[in-house]
């Protein structure tokens, strides 16, 4: 890295003469907190000049199981074989999945229609699952932020993409199946990429802190985890019920209005709910009754303005809503009730 020499009698910090790590302006704060920014910054570069530092040929051996006469059959030095190790990594990235792939695609073709919300839940936590699983993820990973953001960003791109375009189309299954499509103005291979960003950073998190990551979203709910709700949410918005016109800016400004009654949740309520969770908005709302039009007004003192006003029946109060309110594990609303009819 170049630097910049000061000039001749200039004072250097850290040096006698010098600021000695102490700015005037911001004491030794401030200087701290530049020496650890500092640090920071270097131990990125140097991660991205040469993420396989740590590589050498006897150990890669010693782990494979072979002698270095064999590596040197493949690769003429290390530098060529961190290069096909990069191509592994990245470029090939969705071939190391085929496994987890399969699995989730038969889930998806094999999923419950009459249970929705439990299909939904039940791939997200198979697919966390298997990520969590794979060997080589936190290697592809860690790559991804190194050599991934500068000598090989174009296969790392297409790695990404490859990988999208698959998880777009084992969801995709299940959202036909579920008789829904994709919210416009998004496309499948879009929601690809949200699902498979949300699951990365879900499963970044699962290394450093499980315990978040595998808490239920709901205690009476501990079958399924938070990735799965979160995924729940995302489809519940992020499709609709096939042939429904609204776009996704119409249904964020007008939401469908609902009212439901407090009442206490209980695991019972929580599953039935869930079961119809997606297939709740696939049930279509009867019109609203239009208002009953106000009689035209009359002469003070007429005496059929008295007798309208003696003769009109009350109306009688709206009876309360009963229905039980659903809770954030249900991960969507349900369809208000039926609105009464006029004689």
């Amino acid at each position: 890295m170049f630097v910049r020499k000061p000039p001749p009698g200039a004072s250097v910090p850290g040096v006698r003469g010098g600021r000695a790590g102490i700015s005037k302006a911001g004491g030794p704060g401030r200087a701290r907190s530049a020496l650890l920014q500092g640090g920071a910054e270097l131990l990125l570069e140097d991660a991205e000049r040469s993420p396989f530092a740590g590589l050498r040929v006897r150990g890669v051996c010693e782990r494979a199981g072979y002698s270095a006469g064999a590596f040197y059959v493949h690769w003429p030095d290390s530098s060529a074989y961190h290069d096909a190790l990069s191509r592994y990594l990245l470029a090939e990235d969705a071939g190391h999945f085929e496994a987890e792939f399969a699995l989730l695609a038969g889930l998806a073709e094999a999923c419950e229609t009459d249970n929705p919300a439990g299909a939904v839940l039940a791939l997200a936590d198979a697919d966390l699952g298997a990520l969590l699983a794979n060997p080589l993820w936190d290697a592809i990973q860690l790559f991804g932020l190194t050599w991934g953001r500068d000598r090989h960003r174009g296969d790392a791109a297409e790695g990404y993409r490859d990988i999208d375009r698959v998880t777009a189309r084992i969801h995709g299954t299940l959202i036909e199946r579920l008789g829904r499509e994709v919210r416009p103005p998004l496309d499948a291979e879009q929601l690809g990429t949200l699902l498979q960003a949300l699951i990365e950073g879900c499963a970044s998190r699962h290394r450093v802190d499980p315990a978040a990551i595998d808490r239920p979203p709901h205690p009476s709910d501990p079958e399924h985890y938070l990735y799965a709700a979160a995924v729940a949410a995302l489809l519940a918005v992020l499709t609709r019920p096939a042939g429904d016109p609204r776009d996704l800016p119409a249904t964020l400004a007008h939401p469908r209005p609902t009212s439901h009654a407090t009442a206490p949740t209980t695991a019972a309520t929580t599953s039935a709910h869930c079961s119809n969770a997606v297939a709740a908005q696939t049930t279509p709302r009867p019109p609203t009754a239009a208002p009953p039009t106000p009689p035209a007004p009359t002469a003070p003192g007429s005496s059929s303005s008295s007798a309208a006003t003696s003769t009109a029946p009350k109306q009688p109060p709206p009876a309360p809503n009963t229905t039980p309110r659903c809770t954030t594990a249900e991960y969507t609303r349900r369809p208000s009730p039926p609105v009464p009819q006029p004689n």
